[in-house]
Order: C-alpha cells, then sequence, then structure tokens
C-alpha cells in the first residue's frame, strides 16, 4: 500500500465480533484528521435502528470507529441518539479515501 506518511487512519472495530480475527480492520489514506473522524462517525451513524433501538444494541452489534489520534466514536453514542443523523451524514463509503493504483 503506498500511502503519505502523514495520511490518517480509521480503526474499524464490529462489536458482533469482537475477539474475531476479522473484527478489526484499519481505512487509511485520509488527508487530514477532520476527514478521518467525518468517515468515522459517519460509519458509526449509518444504522437503521430508531435512537431506543441503537443505544440497546450498539454495545452488542455495531461498529466502532477508532481515529488514531483519539477520537473514539463509542465516546459519543449518547449524543448520536440524541440526534440521529440524516441519510447524507451516514454516507460513510462516499467518505473513504480513493484507492491508489495497487492498493486493492
Amino acid at each position: 500500500m503506498s500511502l503519505a506518511a502523514d495520511a490518517f487512519s480509521v480503526l474499524v472495530f464490529d462489536l458482533a465480533h469482537t475477539g474475531e480475527p476479522e473484527a478489526e480492520r484499519r481505512v487509511e489514506g485520509f488527508p487530514t484528521v477532520a476527514a478521518a473522524r467525518a468517515y468515522a462517525e459517519a460509519r458509526i451513524r449509518a444504522n437503521d435502528q430508531t435512537p431506543a433501538e441503537l443505544r440497546s444494541f450498539w454495545h452488542v452489534y455495531g461498529e466502532d470507529c477508532l481515529v488514531l489520534n483519539g477520537f473514539c466514536g463509542g465516546d459519543h453514542l449518547d449524543r448520536y441518539v440524541a440526534t440521529p443523523a440524516t441519510i447524507q451524514k451516514q454516507d460513510w463509503p462516499a467518505l473513504a479515501p480513493a484507492l491508489q493504483p495497487g492498493d486493492a
């Protein structure tokens, strides 16, 4: 993978598979910490659950994201429940960095 030395990464945790090898993966190549955080927040908030379901099931079935500078999405769960995201704010695939040739 050919990433710039100053690129930012997001570690994605699939909470339903905690402890399994495929439960974590790293998404690399964000040009700024703000871009990485936007991706992380959109990915965490992308769901079709009601706020009550989100609070009940997130720790068991959700995804958490950690921007490798200290932001942890789970720390903001109360805010996510209180203010559900619009469809546009849940579009995490659109926020992912583009693959460079040879990265696939």
